[in-house]
């Protein structure tokens, strides 16, 4: 592949784009990956209208990151782009890991996104990188869904740091080869980060072995892409599910009616449980397949039931299956002072209350204002799980899911996270064309 055909599929993945953006962030490590991608950015956004930005993520770790950082805002300067770089803070008691690392990393990424005003995040995710995390994952046990592998858009992968974020792989289509052959008629360099040849790190010594056997790198990409495929299907059947059959609760909880869910395939409705329990939970991590499929096996005995995994409680109870949040937090208070997230479930919106004085909690087993009594109709488990607004005293002053004359909005984050997760595919398949035009599949 020569540099028009990289510069084209970077124009599909653009073109593939479920919204474009006014404003992307590049996440720009000083790898060949990133770099490439950077400049290919910097080609074409501008025709577009797309303003570019960048930021380089200083984990702390190395003596000379500091030093790569500021290379990485050189070279954005030399070419007109804003960059920042963003310095991971570790606990005092955190002990560093590359999962940890790789959660900082795009906890920084969102912040600064956010305070940006942009929607998107591009990463460098490559072709080998689709590759390797398919051998990967593929040796770890990973499920079919998992060996679908990177998609080229996604919701952000912290939670609920990136809500409403999207992740995006312009390159994603593109081989490191081709980058690196980019690069060099542009003249530019990269940094080559030691610890991609260190030998303690599991994908490095699959790199090495994928370096001599190029058939294996064909032979993942080939079932990767029919999974995907299959993943794009699976997806749309879900989303036309939950549009038709979920009905939503103040506070993110949801209620499937017991004929429309048993109407489901076992897989289907274990991708269904598998994205909506964290969805109203608020949690960013889907549970476990083992306790998924416990509680797929419970509901399957028809009798009522009431079970909670990662942080929901799903209860059947006939003619209905509800999934409501699990109380943990019975008893904490926190300050209002400003609008954010509450429990990963619900984002406040604050206009005109004096804030300092007023606190939110779960309503749990607070009695119900007289002035709400119709809120006894909602089921008690979906309504001892909506914030409550608190004076300094502990009486109620509002339920801002039933009240709005106190200036303080809510807005339940599940329907439209679990909308996002099932939409997570390969959109107008820009990865897929690249792969089709190399692989016989």
């Amino acid at each position: 592949m020569q540099v028009d055909p990289v510069q084209q599929s970077v124009e599909r993945w653009l073109s593939a784009l479920t919204t474009k953006p006014d404003r992307l962030l590049a996440a720009v490590s000083g790898g060949s990956d990133s770099v490439a991608m950077l400049l290919l950015l910097n080609d074409i956004l501008p025709r577009h209208g797309i303003e570019l930005f960048a930021a380089t993520v200083d984990h702390g770790l190395r003596a000379e990151a500091a030093e790569e950082a500021r290379q990485m805002a050189d070279l954005c300067a030399g070419l007109s782009i804003p960059h920042t770089i963003l310095t991971v803070d570790w606990g005092a008691e955190e002990r560093p890991s590359q999962s940890r690392a790789r959660l900082h990393r795009y906890a920084c990424l969102a912040g600064h996104a956010r305070q940006i005003g942009a929607s998107h995040v591009a990463t460098g995710h490559t072709l080998d990188d689709q590759a390797e995390t398919f051998l990967l994952r593929q040796r770890a046990g990973s499920g079919w869904w998992g060996l679908a592998g990177i998609a080229n858009e996604a919701p952000f992968p912290v939670w609920p740091d990136g809500e409403g974020l999207t992740i995006t792989r312009p390159v994603l289509a593109a081989s490191r080869s081709d980058l690196r052959e980019f690069l060099d008629t542009r003249q530019t360099g990269w940094i080559d980060d030691p610890s991609n040849d260190n030998d303690a790190y599991e994908r490095v010594r699959l790199r090495k072995v994928l370096a001599d056997h190029p058939n294996m790198v064909s032979g993942a990409l080939a079932s990767q892409l029919k999974l995907a495929v299959l993943r794009n299907s699976f997806s749309a059947q879900l989303q036309a599910f939950a549009d038709a059959s979920i009905k939503w609760f103040p506070g993110g909880a949801a209620m499937i009616e017991i004929s429309a869910y048993d109407g489901l395939s076992l897989e289907l409705q274990r991708l269904l449980l598998q994205h909506l329990i964290p969805s109203v939970s608020g949690q960013m991590s889907q549970p476990r397949m083992e306790a998924l499929r416990d509680i797929l096996a419970d509901l399957q005995t028809g009798v009522a039931i009431v079970r909670t995994l990662s942080g929901c409680r799903v209860e059947r109870s006939e003619p209905q299956l509800i999934f409501s949040a699990e109380l943990l937090d019975k008893t904490g208070r926190y300050s209002l002072t400003e609008g954010g997230y509450w429990q990963g479930r619900v984002k406040f919106h604050l206009s005109s209350l004096g804030i300092e004085h007023v606190f939110v909690a779960l309503w749990d087993e607070r009695p119900v204002p007289d002035r709400l009594i119709r809120a006894r109709d909602l089921p008690f488990h979906i309504r001892k799980s909506l914030p409550v607004i608190l004076d300094r005293d502990g009486e109620i002053l509002c339920v801002p899911h039933l009240e709005d004359n106190f200036g303080i909005g809510v807005s339940d984050l599940a329907p439209l996270r679990l909308k996002r997760w099932l939409n997570t595919k390969y959109r107008g398949n820009c990865a897929e064309t690249a792969l089709k035009e190399s692989f016989s599949v």
